[in-house]
Order: structure tokens, then C-alpha cells, then sequence
């Protein structure tokens, strides 16, 4: 038998709040993790903490999903619609627009082309370095989850509901709501 270590964190041992609500590894190998406190970065010892108060780009401290890239970026979605990238140690917010105001960014998913796909709960976007688009335009339900499967096939799960995306539409999938 193999024994492990365990060890819990909490607010005590400087998390800015005790519900994680993401998590993502960046390629300098520092753990990322979302709160409804902010944003933490965890160096397998302590932790730095990113909230409004000292990170202009944070317009709200209730992180709610992220992921990173091929390339190292680290994207942050918040419960107010913002999209931002942490890069090369810089964080950058994108531009907000009409698709993103005060639209809370459910998930993340990242193709192999770089291509950041965002849920919302008005919908699926496509982003990029400085703006958003509609991915499909009369898809106006809120996204719980997305992911891609081995055949190249994305998936979301909308208000209970599992679907798939075909050139540019959604499709239900029968029998597995």
C-alpha cells in the first residue's frame, strides 16, 4: 500500500476565500485558483493573492472558471462578464462589448488552434487577444460546461441539456437530456 500526503488549505493559510471554484497549471508550473475572493497563485507553498484592491484589471473578485492555452496564457472568466489573460506576467482585460456586458462567464475551453471558446449564461462566444463573437447566433441559453471530444466534436451542456456543435449550429441529442 502506497500512503499520501494530504494537506488542506484554507483562508488560514492565506486563501482569499475557502470555496475554489477553478483551477489551471501554468507552463512556470504555479497552480491558479479561482475564489470567490479573488485569484490566487500557488507556489506549493504559499499563496499570492489577486483581487480588486491590487489588480486594476479585476473588475470583480467572484472568479468563476479558468483555463490556459498551448501558449501559457492563463484566462480568467468572472461573474461579471470579464474576460481576462494573464501573460508573460502582465494581466489584460478584454475590451467588454455588448456580447460580454454583465454576462456571467460560466467555462472555458481552448482548442488545439488557440481558439477560446467561452459559455455565458447568454450563450457561446469565440474569443480572441481583444474581442469576442457570437459563435452561434440564435444560441442565447446559458452554457454549463464545454468540451471537445476525440473526434473533434464539441459538446455543451446547457440548462440541464446536453448538445453538440455542427457548422455552427446546435444540436440536441435525444434521449440524453
Amino acid at each position: 500500500n502506497q500512503k499520501f500526503l494530504q494537506t488542506h488549505w484554507t483562508t488560514e493559510n492565506g486563501l482569499p476565500q475557502n470555496s475554489v471554484t477553478g483551477i489551471a497549471q501554468t507552463t512556470d508550473g504555479y497552480l491558479w485558483l479561482g475564489t470567490f475572493g479573488g485569484l490566487a497563485r500557488f507556489d506549493g507553498v504559499t499563496f499570492k493573492i489577486y483581487t480588486t484592491a491590487n489588480t486594476p484589471e479585476l473588475k470583480s473578485n467572484r472568479i468563476h472558471t479558468m483555463t490556459t492555452d498551448k501558449n501559457g496564457t492563463l484566462w480568467i472568466g468572472t461573474e461579471l462578464g470579464e474576460i481576462i489573460y494573464y501573460k508573460d506576467g502582465k494581466f489584460t482585460r478584454i475590451d467588454r462589448s455588448e456580447l460580454i456586458d454583465d454576462t456571467e462567464i460560466s467555462d472555458f475551453y481552448v482548442d488545439d488552434a488557440g481558439l477560446l471558446l467561452v459559455g455565458t449564461t447568454k450563450g457561446i462566444l469565440t474569443c480572441k487577444v481583444g474581442s469576442c463573437q457570437r459563435l452561434i447566433k440564435d444560441f442565447h441559453k446559458k452554457v454549463g460546461r464545454i468540451i471537445k471530444d476525440t473526434n473533434g466534436t464539441i459538446w455543451i451542456i446547457s440548462e440541464g441539456f446536453l448538445h453538440k456543435i455542427k457548422d455552427e449550429t446546435v444540436i440536441s441529442e435525444p434521449g440524453l437530456t
